[in-house]
C-alpha cells in the first residue's frame, strides 16, 4: 500500500511549504498524516512501482515557470521517502510514468517548446 500525497502551494509565490504524504489507516478508514516534504509550489505528483519499489515524483516550480526541479523519492519503509534523483527542466507542468515492452518510461509536459520529454528509466 503506498501512502498519497497532495498539497499545492496555490500562491504561487516562490515559497517552500511542508507538503504532507498521507497513509490509509485501515482501521478507522480515514487518512492520517505519514511524512512532510519540501516544495516549492509543487505542480505535479506523480507515484508509480517498478519492481515492488514504490516511488513518489514531486515537480517543484519557480514563479517564472521557466525552470521546475523535479525530486524523484523512493520509499524505503522505516525511513519514509527519501530523495533519489533529481531532474531539472524547464516550466514542466506534468509528468507521468508508463512501461513498454518490460521498460520504464517518465514523460513530461512542458510550457516551453521543445521542453517537452521522453525519460527511459534504468534502475
Amino acid at each position: 500500500p503506498t501512502p498519497i500525497a497532495r498539497a499545492f502551494n496555490l500562491h504561487r509565490d516562490n515559497r517552500e511549504v511542508r507538503s504532507v504524504i498521507y497513509k490509509l489507516d485501515k482501521s478507522t478508514i480515514q487518512f492520517k498524516p505519514y511524512q512532510e516534504i519540501a516544495t516549492v509550489n509543487a505542480s505535479d505528483w506523480e507515484a508509480f512501482t517498478i519492481d515492488c519499489n514504490h516511488y513518489l515524483l514531486v515537480s517543484n516550480s519557480s514563479r517564472n515557470q521557466k525552470e521546475t526541479m523535479t525530486v524523484v523519492y523512493q520509499y524505503r519503509g522505516l525511513e519514509q521517502f527519501v530523495p533519489i534523483h533529481t531532474i531539472k527542466m524547464q516550466g514542466t507542468t506534468l509528468w507521468e510514468h508508463f512501461s513498454k515492452a518490460n521498460e520504464q518510461f517518465l514523460t513530461c509536459a512542458s510550457s516551453v517548446k521543445g521542453g517537452s520529454k521522453v525519460i527511459q528509466i534504468i534502475t
